[in-house]
C-alpha cells in the first residue's frame, strides 16, 4: 500500500525531519516556519560555498562554480558599499534578461542588507522607468537592451546605473580586480556587512 500524503507530510515535516515545522512568534503573529532553515538569505549564499567547484550556473558554454559566483557576488558586494555608497535597506533594481548577471546582483544586494527590486525584463522604456521612480531604488542593474529602452542609448551588456546621480558604470569592469586580490575582496566584503 503506498502511504497518503499526509503521510508523506509527516515524514517530511514531522518532528526530527529535515523539513520539521514549527511555531514561532514572528513580529507578534504565530506563523508555521521550518524549524531547520536558514536564518537569513545571506546565510543561504554563505552555504553555496560547501559545493566549492560544482558547477552553479551554466549559460550557454559558460560554466560557473559555487565558489567563482561566490567570489563575484562578494567582489559586487564590496563595490556596492564601498564605491557606490549603499545602505542596508536601500532598493537595487535588476532590469535584464536571465542573464548569470542577474543571480550576482541579487545576491550581492541581498547580502549587504539591502532590497533587490526585479523588474519585468518585458517592459519598455516608460514602464522601466516608473518603476525604477515607485521603487525609489538607488542603483539599476540592467542589460544592453533595458539601458537602451531607459537611457535611450545602448551600452554594453551590464552595465549599472546610479539612478540618483544618473552616473552610468559597466558591470564586468565593475567585478575586474586581480586575482590576489579576490580572496581579500571576500573576506572585507564579509566582515562589511557582518558588522
Amino acid at each position: 500500500m503506498s502511504p497518503s500524503i499526509a503521510d508523506v507530510h509527516q515524514t517530511l515535516t514531522g518532528p526530527g525531519a529535515l523539513f520539521e515545522i514549527v511555531e514561532a512568534e514572528i513580529r507578534g503573529v504565530r506563523t508555521r516556519v521550518w524549524k531547520h532553515a536558514p536564518p537569513s538569505l545571506r546565510a543561504v549564499l554563505d552555504y553555496s560555498r560547501l559545493h566549492g567547484e560544482l558547477d552553479f550556473l551554466v549559460y550557454e558554454d559558460e560554466r560557473t562554480s559555487f565558489a567563482e559566483h561566490y567570489a563575484a557576488v562578494a567582489t559586487l558586494a564590496r563595490r556596492m558599499l564601498e564605491d557606490w555608497g549603499l545602505h542596508k535597506g536601500e532598493r537595487v533594481a535588476i532590469a535584464m534578461r536571465n542573464y548569470p548577471e542577474w543571480s550576482l546582483v541579487f545576491w550581492a544586494t541581498v547580502a549587504v542588507g539591502a532590497v533587490s527590486v526585479p523588474l519585468n525584463a518585458w517592459w519598455k522604456g516608460e514602464e522601466l522607468e516608473y518603476g525604477l521612480r515607485d521603487s525609489g531604488s538607488t542603483l539599476l542593474f540592467c542589460d544592453a537592451e533595458r539601458a537602451a529602452a531607459i537611457a535611450s542609448r545602448a551600452l554594453e551588456q551590464g552595465v549599472i546605473v546610479n539612478v540618483t546621480a544618473e552616473r552610468v558604470v559597466r558591470f564586468f569592469p565593475a567585478l575586474n580586480i586581480p586575482e590576489d586580490d579576490l580572496w581579500k575582496a571576500v573576506d572585507a566584503v564579509l566582515s562589511l556587512v557582518a558588522g
